[in-house]
């Protein structure tokens, strides 16, 4: 370990022990990779930091699994080597061994890793759900201009609204000044249980507060959950990040007369293939937010999805970066823009026009 320590270590740098991961420089020298999975528990982001590095110490952390190392760990861990074959590499890549003087073995076989275990919370949370119609949810999927309320169209099962006291009640701080939160459940399928919970508050109005209160209760990421905005059978599959987002391409693809699923990942580190295992022959379509790391995500799972066989467009990667456009701005734009309606409104024959429009021109389905 001396001999490591003075001779070895300071000559390796972060390009030579993780040279084929993408860097983004976060917080100082903090550094995040954005393109692939751990290789102790497998979650993969597109976020900076979920696997952070210091490129002084070269230790390297894991913020799903709280793995952490060196050097050497990084390799017993990535490559399956013994700890002397591991040194044996460090020092091959600071050029003091040579190549051949450090034997590979083979990966040792992972253990079998048990199912994730269920969180009761969320299925529990989401009894006290109360309908979306005549709650302040309706009024803010209005104000967001998500969901046509005013055609009588009514708002997909997995939408609620969930009291604050509830929320109190499970001991998590909840703003005074909140009415409640809408609330979107996360199932792996349509009809089973609820795994995952997505609030946020809202006042007695339907208004998001100033300060903005956002939880995820349960996890999501990683096991394939998502929210389902329609599934009617057959027809696309369509993927997005956020559930609004869903919202919007549902009620684009009513519009229009198409059936399909239009499902919501929460994210793009939910932008993986296990979102799409269960919906085998379907076309899918993936819908890109307008940031940069929701594009890169967007482009992975569209190249994964291929190389697994599957038929898969991305909707979304042609129109310039706008830091969050999607198709939700482009449905509130149709609304607000050609409509002149005012922020706030609503109406059957406003809506009546934004689907008549969008039958006639098929603007994004």
């Amino acid at each position: 370990m001396p001999d490591y320590v003075r001779e070895v270590l300071p000559r390796l740098t972060a390009e030579l022990v993780y040279g084929d991961w993408e860097w983004s420089e976060r917080k100082e020298r903090k550094f995040g990779w954005r393109s692939r999975s751990c290789p102790s528990c497998g979650e993969g982001s597109s976020l900076p930091g979920r696997f952070s590095l210091d490129p002084e110490s070269l230790w390297f952390k894991c913020h799903s699994c709280e793995r952490k190392g060196s050097p050497v760990d990084w390799f017993m861990l990535r490559g399956g080597l013994s700890l002397p074959a591991a040194f044996r590499e460090c020092e091959r890549l600071a050029g003091l061994a040579p190549d051949a003087e450090v034997p590979a073995l083979k990966p040792k076989p992972k253990a079998a890793v048990s199912a994730p275990s269920v969180d009761p919370l969320p299925a529990r949370l989401w009894g006290s759900v109360a309908q979306a119609e005549g709650s302040p949810t309706a009024l803010y999927l209005e104000r967001r201009r998500a969901w046509p309320l005013a055609l009588g169209w009514r708002v997909p099962v997995d939408v609620g609204w969930l009291l604050g006291s509830a929320i109190r009640e499970t001991g998590r701080a909840f703003p005074d000044e909140a009415g409640g939160a809408i609330a979107f459940a996360y199932r792996s399928l349509p009809g089973e249980g609820v795994r995952a919970l997505k609030l946020e508050a809202l006042d007695w109005q339907g208004a998001r507060l100033p300060k903005r209160w956002r939880r995820a209760v349960g996890r999501s990421a990683g096991l394939g959950l998502r929210f389902h905005a329609q599934a009617a059978g057959g027809g696309f599959l369509h993927v997005c990040e956020g559930e609004l987002t869903a919202l919007a391409l549902a009620v684009q693809a009513r519009a229009q007369g198409g059936s399909g699923t239009v499902i919501a990942v929460g994210g793009t580190s939910g932008l993986r293939v296990d979102s799409c295992r269960d919906i085998e022959a379907r076309p899918v379509y993936v819908h890109a937010d307008g940031d940069v790391p929701g594009r890169r995500a967007v482009r992975r799972l569209r190249q994964a999805l291929r190389e697994s066989g599957r038929t898969c467009e991305a909707v979304g990667l042609d129109v310039p970066a706008s830091g969050g456009s999607d198709a939700l701005d482009s449905l509130a734009a149709l609304v607000e823009e050609r409509l002149g309606i005012a922020e706030g409104a609503s109406g059957r024959a406003a809506w009546e026009q934004v689907i008549a429009e969008l039958r006639r021109e098929r603007l994004c389905l």
